[in-house]
């Protein structure tokens, strides 16, 4: 993720922990992650530019989409995704990793993919089904963004000279994992 999407997390982090904190806490780690946003906007080009690339390229496998009238293939489809996102819920809740829970974002959003898509045919239960993913991708997106927070800031702790800081901000970190797994 980008220095942005990490200070766009911290500020949320420190916004649910407003009347814990001041208003200036962990200024020193917004000014580092602020410095290797620089740096990302020139490798954003390019990845843009393959982007756009890949893109014209699949443009062509539209026709192998399946037909309207092709209700099986959708059905099967939706029950694979399905299943593969219950397995990797059942995974995330065993396992307890950073790595599972993301693995288990991923299914979350295939599956939204798909309710969009269906809303136009089904749309009462496709736009309540639609909400609870969209809900439960916003928990489980701020959860692998805090895990990417708190990769980054460890890393700083060497180089902080406020290492009570980095150690308060990676102990908040964990205690909003925490609550978002509950």
């Amino acid at each position: 993720r980008d220095s942005t999407a990490m200070v766009e997390i911290l500020d949320k982090l420190t916004a649910h922990y407003s009347d814990q904190l001041s208003r200036d806490a962990f200024d020193g780690v917004r000014v580092s992650l602020r410095r290797k946003k620089t740096a990302q906007k020139n490798s954003a080009k390019s990845a843009m530019s393959q982007a756009a690339k890949s893109l014209r390229k699949v443009r062509g496998n539209i026709q192998g989409w399946p037909k309207p009238g092709a209700s099986e293939s959708i059905a099967l489809g939706l029950k694979r995704v399905y299943k593969s996102g219950r397995t990797s819920f059942n995974d995330a809740y065993d396992k307890r990793t950073v790595e599972t829970f993301h693995e288990w974002r991923k299914h979350v959003k295939h599956l939204l993919y798909q309710t969009r898509v269906l809303k136009p045919l089904w749309g009462g239960m496709m736009k309540a089904l639609t909400a609870e993913l969209e809900a439960l991708g916003e928990f489980l997106s701020e959860h692998h963004d805090l895990a990417i927070l708190r990769e980054r800031v460890a890393s700083l702790l060497s180089e902080s000279e406020n290492q009570v800081e980095i150690e308060t901000l990676v102990a908040l970190i964990d205690q909003r994992q925490h609550e978002l797994e509950i």
